[in-house]
C-alpha cells in the first residue's frame, strides 16, 4: 500500500494553512489553480508508487477535514480534486481507492460514487 498526501494538504503545506484558507475565500480561482498543481504532484507520486509495486494508494488529506474546511467547501472544491486523483491512479492500475480524511465526516460530505470507492 502506497501513501500520498492529498491535494488540499499539499496546498496548505506549500502556502501555509492560514494563507491557503484566505486565498480559498478571497481568490478562489487562484486557489483552485494551486489545487490543480497539487493534484499533479499527488498523481505523479502515486503513479511512481504503483509502478514500484504498490497495489493501491492511500490518499491522506487531513487539511480537507471538516475541522479545517466546511462541508460545502469540500463538496464544491476538494471532492472533484479527489475524484481526479482517483481516476488517474485507477488508470495506472490501482486495485482500490482509499481516502482518509482526519476528523468527523459523514456520507453526505464525501459522496464518492461507487466507481471511486473500493
Amino acid at each position: 500500500v502506497g501513501t500520498v498526501i492529498g491535494p488540499m494538504t499539499v496546498a496548505t503545506q506549500l502556502l501555509g494553512l492560514e494563507r491557503a484558507l484566505f486565498m480559498a475565500a478571497d481568490e478562489p480561482e487562484r486557489f483552485e489553480s494551486v489545487l490543480d498543481y497539487a493534484c499533479k504532484i499527488v498523481i505523479s507520486f502515486a503513479r511512481a508508487q504503483l509502478k514500484a509495486g504498490a497495489h493501491l494508494v492511500l490518499l491522506f488529506d487531513p487539511s480537507a477535514s471538516p475541522v479545517v474546511v466546511p462541508h460545502s467547501f469540500y463538496r464544491e472544491i476538494i471532492l472533484s480534486k479527489h475524484k481526479m486523483v482517483f481516476d488517474e491512479i485507477k488508470k495506472v492500475g490501482s486495485l482500490a481507492n482509499w481516502l482518509h480524511i482526519a476528523g468527523p465526516i459523514d456520507r453526505k460530505s464525501t459522496r464518492l460514487n461507487s466507481s471511486h470507492r473500493s
